[in-house]
């Protein structure tokens, strides 16, 4: 049998941008990047590129790192950014799972997200 490499510990302070999602009680973690790109807070130039953040306004909430050593490019919420990801929570402006209730009171998509009528249902 091959012996199995030890896992390098992180520290709690090094969460990604997903695992910080996490904490959050209901906050959909798929849906939080559209969210923040939605806020212009992140972008991608296609929708198969991957996320990163905007330099004119997130470079103080978020930071862009290599990851474990293995050269994947994750996005780490800084203390700023932690600060704001809860301000947007108590706003209501993160999607929700289903049957979860933001803190303002709704469920599922934000208010403020795009609600454009989809299918032929909603005419």
């Amino acid at each position: 049998m091959h012996a199995r490499r030890p896992r390098r510990l992180r520290r709690s302070t090094e969460l990604t941008l997903e695992r910080f999602a996490a904490t959050m009680p209901g906050v959909d973690v798929r849906k939080i990047k559209h969210d923040l790109g939605r806020l212009e807070l992140l972008r991608r130039t296609h929708y198969r590129t991957r996320w990163r953040v905007r330099q004119s306004t997130a470079k103080l909430l978020f930071e862009e790192r290599e990851w474990d050593g293995t050269g994947k490019l994750d996005i780490f919420p800084t203390e700023v950014g932690r600060a704001k990801l809860w301000e947007l929570y108590d706003a209501g402006e993160l999607t929700m799972k289903s049957g979860h209730f933001s803190p303002a009171g709704h469920t599922g998509r934000p208010l403020s997200a795009d609600q454009t009528p989809r299918g032929f249902l909603n005419r």
